[in-house]
């Protein structure tokens, strides 16, 4: 079953990112500073992004200077198509593909209009409103999820800036996670600073996790 996207979830995704994620808010600040003085990807530039990528948003990547590497060699003859270009930094050999890492770090410092940040999350986030629609590939899962974000855009009507929808999307799969029934005792692995906001006693705050996601949401 497919569910829409309504403005007014966007809405409070933005005023909930604004007004109480402000860690949040200042790492994406920070990678921001980072992308405007280091332009470029000089070997010693993009170790200071993929480390910052790495630790900021913890996408695992154990080997950062190889990663690095890896990093430079694919941005001195970057591919036209974005999703080939998160493929191949995401593809640091070993058989483990760095999906999140490699969107987050294209996102903010290739292209942020033409990258969306994929985890889970977001993921889960897509699948739920486009239901049976929502397209897999697992040979490279970036390509299906960022079909599935323009397909979720194109069917709401959205006119959004992508960085509404990438909050929307993060905000509202993190949330359900929560949400969603588990055993007892059984707290979901999420970011700290959105557990203290669902759990928060504010008024504001859950009114504006009541417009996020529909009262009646189970989370399934």
């Amino acid at each position: 079953m497919s569910r829409p996207l309504l403005q007014s979830q966007l809405e409070a995704a933005t005023h909930i990112y604004r007004s109480c994620m402000k860690t949040w808010r200042a790492t994406n600040e920070a990678l921001g500073l980072l992308h405007d003085r280091l332009p470029g990807f000089s070997l010693e530039v993009t170790l200071l992004k993929v480390a910052a990528i790495n630790q900021l948003y913890a996408t695992h990547v154990y080997a950062v200077t190889t990663m690095a590497k890896h990093v430079v060699d694919i941005m001195r003859d970057r591919p036209a198509e974005p999703a080939e270009v998160v493929a191949r930094i995401a593809n640091l050999g070993k058989g483990r593909k760095h999906w999140s890492f490699a969107s987050k770090f294209a996102h903010f410092f290739v292209d942020p209009q033409h990258f969306c940040p994929f985890d889970q999350y977001a993921k889960a986030a897509v699948k739920y409103h486009l239901g049976e629609d929502a397209a897999a590939d697992e040979a490279n899962r970036y390509t299906a999820f960022a079909d599935n974000v323009e397909r979720l855009r194109a069917r709401n009507g959205l006119s959004c800036e992508p960085e509404e929808l990438d909050r929307y999307l993060w905000l509202a799969g993190v949330f359900r996670a929560f949400r969603a029934p588990r055993s007892a005792g059984k707290q979901p692995q999420i970011n700290a600073q959105a557990l203290a906001l669902f759990k928060s006693p504010c008024p504001a705050a859950q009114e504006a996790l009541r417009r996020l996601l529909p009262a009646d949401d189970s989370g399934e």
